[in-house]
């Protein structure tokens, strides 16, 4: 669970919340105890950025689903099979 904080403290402590986020996922900014904004560390953000950029390519997609579906099952082959098949 995300640690929140009330808009006021969160003005007090922007200094700090670098360090919090190192140990939080994200701050959860509140207002009259309303969640209004988020506060989440860079590498979290372009890390969210990135993982949505994968998961528009509607291609890609199916095939990350079909490979979760395939390991869930039991369907792998080991790191060198890999190769073999890829012929490197």
């Amino acid at each position: 669970m995300s640690k929140s904080i009330n808009i006021n403290d969160a003005k007090d402590q922007l200094l700090q919340l670098p360090e919090q986020l190192n140990n939080e996922p994200a701050v959860i900014i509140t207002d009259e105890e309303l969640p209004v904004m988020v506060a989440i560390s860079y590498e979290r953000y372009i890390s969210i950025l990135e993982t949505m950029d994968i998961l528009s390519d509607p291609e890609f997609k199916d095939q990350l689903i079909a490979g979760i579906k395939e390991d869930q099952e039991g369907k792998r082959i080991s790191w060198s099979e890999a190769m073999q098949e890829l012929e490197w």
